[in-house]
């Protein structure tokens, strides 16, 4: 899989597709609203596939948080009941094998959400002379900045590496579970010692699923990107689906470049 730093761009487009296709039916933009919560039959999906789709979900979830400005720089937990509604209905996609269209973009091609926004990994350059940053050069987690020290706590977050880059110092923080890296990164940057903080987000571009939550069911978009997508893909190729918020899951249309 490549990465490239265009990506907003791309997302942009495929957002303009889906409203091509599924134009009159506006995007729910409320995240309370709008549930899968019928719950899909597991039996036949593999532990492997149910945990990339969590992933995939997680991601789905996160982006709707950044539509809305405010809560893009604000909310850092993920609203369970929007991760469970995409997640719901990627397993009820995976159930539907009698659907040719979708045994193409899940057997054949093995589609999942392009990595971005980053959900689990911030970076924090930090100033160091500030008293604190010397346990954490020392390889301890807390650093009895009460500040530092709650974010740490609240969020589940671990030091992955701390880099002692030319120019600076950066610690690299993981964190346990998916959560909103950009609002997190807002929280360190005002704390006395901290230079500035940031997701250490993907870069490039590459196979994706998007989704947008409609009236009475989602919408969800598999592509595929290929030729020079290190630079990002020149080509893409789309298959459309609807979820309906019983279960039911309805192939709706295949557009794009043609398949390599």
């Amino acid at each position: 899989m490549a990465y490239h730093s265009l990506y907003t761009l791309f997302f942009l487009v495929v957002l303009h597709s889906c409203t091509l296709v599924f134009e009159g039916d506006d995007g729910d933009s409320d995240w309370s609203t709008g549930q899968i919560m019928f719950p899909a039959n597991t039996f036949s999906i593999p532990d492997s596939v149910q945990q990339r789709f969590q992933e995939d979900a997680e991601r789905l979830a996160l982006r709707d948080i950044h539509r809305d400005e405010t809560d893009k720089i604000s909310l850092i937990e993920i609203p369970d009941p929007l991760i469970k509604t995409y997640y719901n209905g990627l397993l009820h996609l995976y159930n539907a094998n009698k659907i040719v269209e979708r045994d193409i973009v899940i057997q054949k091609y093995n589609i999942h959400a392009f990595p971005h926004p980053e959900m689990n990994n911030v970076l924090v350059a930090v100033d160091t002379t500030a008293q604190w940053v010397k346990l954490w050069q020392e390889g301890y987690r807390f650093t009895g900045n009460s500040q530092i020290d709650q974010l740490l706590n609240q969020y589940q977050l671990y030091i992955y590496e701390y880099h002692r880059w030319k120019n600076r110092h950066v610690v690299e923080l993981q964190a346990k579970k998916s959560i909103n890296i950009l609002a997190l990164a807002k929280k360190f940057q005002d704390i006395d010692g901290v230079i500035y903080a940031e997701a250490n987000s993907a870069i490039g571009d590459g196979d994706n699923i998007t989704a947008i939550r409609k009236t009475a069911y989602v919408v969800y978009e598999f592509s595929l990107g290929y030729d020079d997508c290190p630079s990002g893909c020149i080509h893409r190729h789309y298959w459309a689906f609807r979820v309906r918020y019983n279960g039911t899951v309805e192939f709706v249309d295949e557009y794009g470049s043609p398949l390599p």
